[in-house]
């Protein structure tokens, strides 16, 4: 999993992986590296003590305005309203969509149109994912769980996965994550 957050001016971003935290900021262009933190709010809180010991204080503020609505808040209901090839969009605003860099010979992608009947259906947040026993992912909550097939047709030298990020409206916080698709040969 993957945390991306940007400030209101998009001159900072605070960016959270399994294996570092960091911050890059476009005033000095620092960028700060560390182990693994314990959890998500320890690697957050040691990259926000960062930002305001190099003076970045207006966008460490901002990062915790937004980290705290996450921590404090964590679980509200949403509702899936559209879903078209490429996104899926809830009530509040909040979405899930998928990317992936197309080269010249493949076609790779998350099958939304195969979840279009779930349109109205209910989830508490956190939204989570996880790669699925057959190729793509599933989302929900730990009880509400969406399977998403992803497909990526191709000669079989480039890469079948697939990018799915999840922006939480209230929160203004993106979280990704990779998929692997199943891979259709085309010679």
């Amino acid at each position: 999993m993957k945390i991306y957050v940007w400030n209101s001016d998009n001159t900072c971003r605070v960016y959270v992986t399994s294996n570092v935290i960091g911050y890059m900021s476009g005033d000095n262009g620092y960028g700060y590296y560390s182990e693994k933190a314990p959890t998500e709010i320890d690697a957050v809180t040691k990259v926000i003590r960062k930002m305001q010991s190099n003076g970045d204080i207006e966008p460490a503020n901002e990062m915790m305005r937004r980290f705290k609505k996450r921590y404090q808040n964590p679980s509200r209901k949403i509702t899936i309203v559209d879903i078209d090839d490429e996104r899926i969009t809830f009530d509040d605003e909040s979405y899930i969509e998928w990317s992936h860099h197309q080269d010249c010979c493949e076609h790779t992608y998350a099958d939304f149109s195969q979840i279009e009947d779930c349109v109205g259906m209910k989830f508490v947040t956190p939204i989570t994912f996880e790669q699925a026993d057959d190729y793509g992912f599933r989302f929900g909550n730990g009880i509400n769980m969406v399977f998403v097939p992803c497909y990526s047709e191709q000669n079989g030298y480039y890469s079948a996965s697939v990018d799915v990020e999840f922006y939480d409206a209230a929160t203004e916080i993106s979280t990704s994550d990779s998929f692997e698709g199943e891979l259709i040969y085309e010679p």
